[in-house]
């Protein structure tokens, strides 16, 4: 497990970041360090060691700041990022994505959630319809039940509760992952839609098994 003096050093040593990104960087790790002590660091240490930027479009991308992993890049479309936009937030979005060392789609969902916990956002969410997904699932297992080192560590932590509260088999937890796949690569309109049915349902069976324990 990376410790963060570990993790500093290799910031400090990437030849491609400015020292103004990574000092902006730096407070951002040392944030999630000091609320999250127990998620490890090792693979965003890997990452930074070679982490590299670049400048795109518009036309490319709506959302003004991300990470890459399939190349190790933070992405800027500076046009977008002059908007009204939380710097703060998007990076540190970008952050816990390269801790990861997964790609699986409940990993990515929730990622503005935990970036949001950490240090808020007072710009455009250009993440909402994820966040609101997100906050669906955590209303069903209950807010108080969030766990955010379990976030960070299990892709399908979530879904899990879901199952361990017998709302939702894994089987049917896993059909789920589509729709939500739609929600993470923008296409928004049809997964959004299905997804946030599915929850409501799933929502709708809690309150009624609780209704019916009451009257028992």
């Amino acid at each position: 497990m990376a410790t963060l003096k570990e993790v500093q050093a290799c910031l400090y040593d990437n030849p491609h970041l400015t020292e103004e990104v990574k000092e902006s960087m730096d407070i951002l790790i040392q944030i999630f360090n000091k609320k999250l002590p127990e998620v490890d660091l090792t693979n965003l240490m890997n990452n930074l060691k070679t982490l590299d930027y670049e400048a795109t479009s518009k036309f490319v991308s709506k959302i003004p700041l991300y990470y890459d992993s399939n190349r190790n890049k933070l992405v800027i479309v500076k046009s977008e990022l002059e908007k009204d936009y939380d710097a703060k937030y998007l990076l540190m979005v970008a952050l816990i994505d390269m801790m990861s060392s997964r790609c699986e789609i409940m990993h990515n969902i929730a990622l503005p959630t935990i970036a949001k916990t950490l240090v808020g956002n007072s710009g455009i969410n250009i993440y909402e319809q994820q966040d609101q997904i997100t906050d669906q699932l955590l209303s069903t297992i209950g807010p108080d039940n969030l766990d955010v080192n379990k976030l960070c560590n299990d892709a399908q932590w979530l879904f899990k509760e879901l199952v361990a509260l017998d709302l939702i088999t894994m089987e049917q937890a896993q059909q789920l992952i589509p729709s939500v796949d739609y929600v993470v690569k923008g296409q928004v309109s049809d997964g959004f839609i299905q997804v946030m049915e599915i929850l409501k349902e799933i929502e709708n069976k809690k309150q009624v098994e609780v209704s019916q324990e009451k009257t028992r």
